[in-house]
């Protein structure tokens, strides 16, 4: 639609609240104007999207005026735009021989958009200076997000940072989102490393850790972060988890999710027992652990009767296991909890005809937590830590490595088990235990203790809650994905 349609319709819609222009050419000083105008007076606006067809880049020029003459009633604003004009010339007045003359120079806002909480950037090449002048006007800004389109070359993101500083003092979550790991990771680092300490949440797609360059700058935030999420993320560094879980007290959430939306991260349980966490008032957390193994080669659920004094080094693993399972069960308002064991083997390394026996069956087995889910057996001095999480009164949805086709899993997990969680989890409503169902399961003839779930909790769904990823989407399968991490 031409801009000129577009503006003559706006017109007769002085009352719209949401407003999304997809243009694809505003390249005359008249149809700034005239747009300029149109928007201005759209007097209950609150949503505004200014986006643009691929490959065109129309706001260059129009931004400037545009930008002055939002109404103040905004409150949510996407930007997609590239690199827009250097001098940031106004088109305000028209000329004798223009079409709007006698409509008079465009009237510019001169207060700031008082109302507006959240800017979203959608950034498909390096933004430039023109961008950062806009922050002057969102006092009250509470949401920045930036959407990025494709791999970009250097920028001057962090160029951003003193403005959002010097205006935007109410600043409380930094969004990131990007299709691939390909982003500007460094830039954003030095971007959120120079805001105010306000922030609460930060949320951060495809972001690669390697070096644990953001651990500094979280500690930065420490005292009022309540809600961290990368997702899509496999390279999040052990000491950056370490990091959060020490020293933000106030963390509600804490998310580190694989492309396939399993618990990820590069946390070694050496990592995470070093320290105590300070974050005991967390209500959601998902994470991959690289627990180790043991020396012995034959599975300790399957010693009967269970050896009694593991050597030296298998005791010393049993030690660091304890620590990790009473920091967990520590967390007594935990409501979602996703643990996935985590090993360093590539999939894609083991020869297809090994898939389901032989070195597989070890990558499966240390995908469990060793008894953790299980209550052990004082006469036969088995272990077991499942009473250790008895004080997780709250939990809700109990995810990772649960899984009943794990053989460990599937070996402890008994009906005792079973009866435990119905009486100490009263509010449990998805426990992962089986395959992704379309409907939640009634009855298991499979595993007949399990139907005990849904006598005591006719509520709850123990398959997985999410569904399979296609084939396109992943190399693993449904299956694999329920079991184990696989970086």
């Amino acid at each position: 639609m031409a801009i000129e349609n577009l503006c003559y319709l706006l017109s007769f819609n002085p009352s719209l609240s949401h407003l999304k222009i997809v243009a694809h050419e505003i390249d005359t000083p008249l149809k700034i104007r005239l747009l300029a105008r149109a928007i201005s007076n759209l007097k209950k606006l609150e949503h505004l999207e200014l986006e643009s067809v691929l490959g065109a880049d129309p706001w260059r020029d129009a931004l400037p005026t545009v930008f002055l003459s939002f109404p103040e009633t905004l409150k949510s604003l996407v930007i997609r735009a590239g690199n827009a004009s250097q001098d940031g010339t106004l088109h305000v007045t028209p000329e004798e021989t223009d079409f709007d003359f006698q409509d008079g120079p465009v009237v510019l806002r001169q207060e700031p958009l008082s109302q507006l909480t959240k800017l979203t950037l959608v950034v498909y090449n390096a933004l430039d200076l023109s961008h950062y002048g806009i922050l002057q006007h969102m006092p009250n800004l509470v949401t920045l997000e930036f959407q990025f389109l494709q791999e970009l070359g250097e920028t001057n993101l962090a160029a951003l940072a003193p403005a959002a500083r010097a205006h935007c003092h109410a600043l409380l979550n930094f969004i990131v989102r990007q299709p691939s790991k390909h982003g500007p990771d460094t830039e954003m680092i030095q971007l959120l490393a120079g805001l105010n300490p306000t922030l609460e949440t930060l949320s951060y797609d495809h972001f690669q850790d390697e070096a644990s360059l953001i651990a500094p700058v979280l500690q930065r935030y420490c005292d009022n972060l309540r809600d961290i999420r990368f997702r899509s993320c496999r390279a999040l560094h052990g000491d950056t988890i370490r990091s959060i879980l020490t020293f933000c007290a106030v963390l509600e959430r804490f998310q580190v999710l694989n492309t396939d939306g399993t618990p990820g991260g590069s946390a070694t349980i050496e990592d995470l027992v070093t320290d105590e966490w300070a974050c005991t008032g967390i209500r959601h957390l998902e994470l991959a652990v690289f627990w180790g193994e043991f020396e012995e080669n034959e599975p300790y659920y399957l010693q009967t009767p269970p050896k009694q004094h593991p050597p030296p080094k298998d005791q010393e693993r049993w030690n660091l296991l304890e620590k990790l399972y009473i920091q967990v069960g520590a967390l007594k308002e935990l409501e979602v909890l996703g643990l996935q064991g985590g090993i360093h083997v590539s999939i894609e390394d083991v020869e297809e005809a090994d898939r389901y026996d032989g070195y597989e069956d070890d990558m499966r087995e240390q995908a469990a937590f060793p008894q953790l889910f299980a209550l052990g057996n004082p006469k036969t001095h088995k272990r077991g830590y499942l009473t250790w999480l008895g004080g997780l009164t709250k939990l809700k949805e109990l995810r990772g490595s649960i899984h009943m086709a794990s053989p460990e899993i599937a070996a402890t997990l008994g009906r005792r088990e079973v009866l435990w969680m119905t009486e100490h989890w009263p509010c449990l409503k998805v426990i992962e235990l089986l395959e992704y169902a379309e409907k939640i399961p009634k009855r298991v003839p499979d595993y007949p203790h399990l139907n005990l779930f849904m006598k005591h909790l006719p509520a709850i769904d123990i398959c997985r809650s999410r569904p399979p990823l296609p084939p396109s989407r992943s190399l693993k399968s449904p299956y694999e994905m329920d079991i184990f991490t696989v970086v």
